[in-house]
């Protein structure tokens, strides 16, 4: 219980302290921050864990699988942060072998007023497709991520879009194509009630 109330304040320390901090996404324009890599989830999952851990928060689920709805109140340490850690991880590309693998832009949104660094994937095969970071451009604190992944196989077609806005809202949307079977549709989402 306590390594489950230790991850999940984990998690969103990393990302309450990334997007309070503007070093972690670049002001080069090319989308590489001062150690040459891309823009690390890992670190943000990082420091928001270290920043909300042991908070009380409490959070509305919403499960629909293939358009069954189930919903419920869940703790936040009673969450399974474990494996909701594992799927943000594997889309980290800070890793020095992706660089040069992604086309790097950072626009303003001016209906959202903020400003968006955009990581688009260059080669199809790359299991992360899209990275988007919305920041606020007064304070440079992260606003929103939102992530694309997709991964082909022979037998099996997995299509992922994970968002992430700090104390506001996380949510997890997956579709799984089989080479047999039926289409599984799982979309989950987490509301923080603060």
């Amino acid at each position: 219980m306590r390594f489950v109330q230790g991850t999940i304040i984990l998690f969103f320390t990393v990302v309450t302290l990334i997007s309070c901090n503007s070093e972690y996404v670049s002001s080069t324009g090319k989308g590489i921050d001062s150690a040459g890599t891309y823009y690390s989830i890992n670190a943000f999952t990082r420091d928001q864990w270290d920043m909300y851990y042991g908070q009380p928060y409490v959070l509305e689920k919403v499960a629909v699988l293939n358009g069954k709805t189930d919903s419920s109140l869940v703790p936040i340490g009673d969450m399974d942060w474990g494996a909701i850690l594992k799927i943000f991880s594997a889309t980290d590309i800070s890793n020095k072998k992706f660089l040069g693998q992604y086309e790097f832009s950072l626009f303003d949104n001016n209906v959202a007023a903020s400003k968006v660094f955009y990581y688009q994937a260059k080669d199809p095969k790359l299991f992360t497709r899209v990275l988007e970071i919305n920041v606020d451009p007064f304070n440079s604190r992260i606003r929103s991520i939102y992530i694309e992944t997709a991964k082909h196989s022979f037998w099996n077609d997995k299509i992922q879009k994970l968002y992430y806005a700090p104390l506001k809202t996380l949510q997890i949307q997956e579709t799984e194509t089989p080479f047999m079977g039926e289409k599984k549709e799982l979309k989950v989402t987490y509301k923080f009630m603060v």
